[in-house]
């Protein structure tokens, strides 16, 4: 397997070709110094904006030494898709993989700064930013350095963790909602709970890692909707975060078992803890709707594998 200081993986699906680009280049300005592979992985039915970033990418100047960069399409509109697609099928191996979304523009010391923070302490398994940015920043922040905690923006893991997870066929559940929390509850049980307890020292909360958001301008009626869906969405997070929780701390199975789909995850859930389920919808009746829409939810593709749509440098052999 090809191997690499670091591996940086930015996923995207609605940003725009502005915006993703700057992501881009800020996570290959923060990589300077390091053997890196960093991936892009836009997920979604259109290859628009996977092809539109690679020509803005071709334009720019050269790579800073040792990095690598990667422009992949997944043709299905689903992150924990995505996520599982670049463990299983192109993580190029790495001593530490970092994961940031396509609207995050780290700062130039963030992935050293993590490396640094994840050191050489065993019981460290990944590390992750802290939010400065937005009217909940500082609450967020405040809260992950106290209690400990995981931000999807910006998180690592260490090498074996993505091995292990390729070796015991751990899948996000397709349609999860999610996805960073449940990654984050598997890694502080180390990987199984029925052998190890809960400890939150096992993501490391780095105050000194950052970054900026972009935000594209919207209209207000677009910024109304899309406020309804992401408060929507974060209904079915708090549904999926009750059938993880079930999963790993009181059942303690392994998370490589978690169901197929986040719909099969969560009516398991409800069908079998109907009390506690009708609790949470009296007192947040947005989750009660995103239950009922769960069997909307669409069925799991037949694979469809990611496309490479550009190469950076292109002349670029496989490190061994």
């Amino acid at each position: 397997m090809t191997s690499y200081d670091i591996s940086v993986a930015v996923f995207s699906a609605r940003e725009t070709p502005e915006i993703l680009h700057g992501t881009v280049l800020a996570a290959v300005e923060a990589s300077r110094g390091f053997a890196t592979c960093c991936d892009v992985i836009v997920n979604g039915p259109s290859v628009a904006l996977a092809r539109g970033l690679s020509e803005r990418l071709g334009q720019d100047e050269a790579l800073p030494p040792g990095v690598v960069l990667r422009i992949f399409h997944v043709p299905v509109a689903d992150k924990a898709h995505a996520w599982n697609a670049y463990v299983h099928e192109l993580w190029p191996g790495a001593a530490l993989a970092f994961f940031i979304d396509g609207y995050a523009r780290v700062m130039p010391d963030a992935l050293s700064s993590i490396r640094r923070g994840i050191g050489d302490d065993a019981e460290i398994l990944g590390g992750t930013g802290v939010p400065t940015q937005g009217r909940s920043a500082s609450r967020l922040r405040a809260q992950m350095l106290r209690h400990g905690g995981i931000h999807g923006n910006l998180y690592a893991l260490r090498g074996w963790v993505m091995e292990h997870f390729r070796a015991t066929g751990f899948r996000l559940p397709f349609g999860l909602y999610r996805t960073d929390s449940t990654v984050g509850s598997a890694v502080k049980f180390r990987l199984d709970p029925a052998r190890h307890e809960w400890n939150e020292r096992r993501l490391f909360v780095d105050a000194g890692a950052t970054w900026t958001v972009a935000e594209a301008v919207r209209s207000p009626l677009h910024l109304l909707r899309g406020q309804f869906r992401r408060r929507l969405r974060q209904a079915q997070g708090m549904l999926e975060n009750r059938a993880v929780r079930q999963h790993l701390a009181v059942e303690h199975r392994k998370p490589e078992a978690l169901p197929k789909t986040a719909h099969a995850l969560v009516l398991d859930w409800v069908e079998r803890h109907g009390d506690e389920a009708r609790t949470l919808f009296r007192r947040h009746p947005l989750a009660w709707l995103a239950y009922r829409r769960f069997p909307l939810a669409p069925a799991i593709p037949n694979n469809p594998h990611p496309v490479m749509l550009g190469r950076f440098p292109s002349d670029h052999g496989e490190r061994t």
